[in-house]
């Protein structure tokens, strides 16, 4: 039985993933942040509310039972009633749409000020 791939960097296009061997190659290549983000908002910038949305390329297969595709992009809150929710995805355009739908979601549960 083939071990699938638990590692990942990105390719150039910052869109595709590629398996690597071993930790330290994958340590040595994704070094590189730029090439992680994906996209990020500042919902309520606030000091004492501030709410963050981030999506990022995580490098990691979070996909833990092994069925269906790779999980290795991140959207995740940072604040508000939604602190520390994540999503995680198994491509950069469902990232893409998930950030988007996440700060709608994060938007929709503010208060008025």
């Amino acid at each position: 039985m083939k071990l699938r791939p638990h590692l990942y960097i990105l390719q150039a296009d910052r869109r595709t993933p590629e398996p690597v061997a071993n930790a330290v190659e994958w340590a040595e290549r994704f070094d590189d942040d730029s090439m992680r983000s994906v996209a990020f908002d500042i919902i309520d910038p606030r000091p004492d509310h501030r709410i963050e949305v981030s999506t990022v390329f995580i490098g990691i297969d979070y996909n833990v039972h092994r069925q269906g595709p790779p999980l290795l992009w991140e959207t995740m809150v940072f604040g508000g009633a939604m602190d520390l929710k994540a999503t995680r995805y198994a491509s950069y355009e469902a990232a893409i749409e998930g950030h988007r739908a996440t700060c709608a979601q994060v938007r929709a549960g503010l208060k008025p000020r």
